[in-house]
């Protein structure tokens, strides 16, 4: 007689919870790609910590290189002759053009060939000299200028005697005009003022015109 087995009680089924991994107490291996980002990202890091040491260190020196360039600058003047260097180095002032040479540039427009010859035999100094001479110059009709007036005839100018009436007749008022003929008073005026300039002794008149 086979004996029958007592049967089991019947236990209820009690779910289990299931705990996931803790993560972060896990090591986990990066991807070769990951693994490449984070080589990169280090060296770049790396690259700019770098950097920014270096660029800490050599400012103060390219500053004051800038500084000591600029100081040199400063202390040597551009373009100082040879002379000015001597009479520098022995704390001398250079001389003075004569005041013949400055009343000629001042008054006039230069000193011409024997201009200075000219203005020395006006008076037995150079300041008696001067006087006589800005004397002469404030009084242009006293200066006999015909020799200017002779240069000025042999070119024949056509313009220079008109009034402004007739200039605006000949030169301006016909409006099929040649172009020409339209300038010629401006071109001659233009000639006129620089042989005067060149030639005539009313040099003061001159540049004041």
């Amino acid at each position: 007689m086979i004996e029958e087995q007592p049967q089991a009680a019947h236990r209820p089924t009690v779910p289990v919870p299931s705990i996931a991994p803790n993560t972060a107490d896990q090591t986990t291996e990066p991807t070769p790609a990951a693994a490449h980002q984070l080589n990169r990202r280090h060296l770049f890091v790396g690259a700019v910590a770098t950097t920014a040491t270096l660029a800490a260190f050599s400012a103060p020196a390219t500053i004051k290189a800038q500084t000591a360039s600029a100081t040199e600058q400063t202390a040597t003047p551009a373009m100082r002759s040879a002379q000015q260097t001597v009479n520098a180095a022995a704390g001398t002032i250079p001389s003075l053009p004569s005041l013949a040479v400055i009343a000629l540039n001042r008054l006039g427009f230069g000193p011409r060939p024997g201009d200075l010859d000219a203005f020395n035999a006006l008076s037995n100094t150079p300041e008696a000299a001067l006087a006589v001479y800005v004397e002469q110059q404030l009084n242009p009709e006293s200066i006999d200028d015909t020799a200017c007036d002779a240069i000025l005839a042999s070119y024949q100018f056509q313009t220079l005697n008109k009034s402004l009436a007739q200039l605006w007749v000949d030169h301006v008022q016909t409006p099929t005009m040649d172009y020409g003929v339209r300038q010629l008073p401006v071109s001659e005026t233009e000639k006129a003022t620089l042989l005067k300039a060149v030639y005539s002794k009313r040099q003061l008149q001159e540049v004041l015109a």
